[in-house]
């Protein structure tokens, strides 16, 4: 359902309700929050699924997935296959961080490149660190590294 916030997801509890006057609004007490979270408990963008039409596709599609922080090895892989940011759309189909030395490198790239992201569970569990109370386990020690616009991203 499109909100003026936002898509709401069929997970999340929502009703209509009176307005008291002729009308009704949609009510989701999950939009009261700062936040709406994933299962895990990290936040979700305002729109969580997005569709990408053709006309803001470019003419080749690179697809890439389980890049785990190892950014000089992605850089490797795009450059032999040929990828241009003029004439790809680049895609990642999960798990940018993690393992490998750069996640924070990995992200800022892909995010510059203007590359469509899939969150995958690594992904999912570095931004539930980055906005967690609690300390940041050492394995995600990279995340205090990463701006609020790759977290946004």
């Amino acid at each position: 359902i499109a909100t003026s916030v936002g898509v709401l997801s069929a997970h999340l509890c929502y009703s209509w309700r009176s307005t008291g006057g002729t009308g009704t609004d949609l009510y989701a007490p999950a939009l009261a929050e700062p936040m709406i979270k994933s299962p895990s408990g990290s936040p979700l963008p305002p729109v969580a699924h997005v569709c990408v039409r053709r006309h803001e596709v470019r003419d080749k599609i690179l697809i890439v997935g389980d890049i785990h922080g190892c950014l000089d090895e992605t850089k490797d892989l795009l450059s032999a296959s040929g990828y241009s940011p003029s004439s790809h759309t680049l895609v990642s189909v999960g798990d940018l961080v993690n393992k490998g030395p750069s996640s924070p490198g990995v992200v800022r790239f892909l995010r510059e490149e203007g590359a469509l992201a899939v969150r995958g569970n690594h992904d999912d569990s570095a931004l539930m660190h980055a906005f967690s109370s609690e300390g940041i386990p050492e394995k995600y020690r990279y995340v205090e590294q990463l701006s609020d616009t790759d977290l946004d991203w």
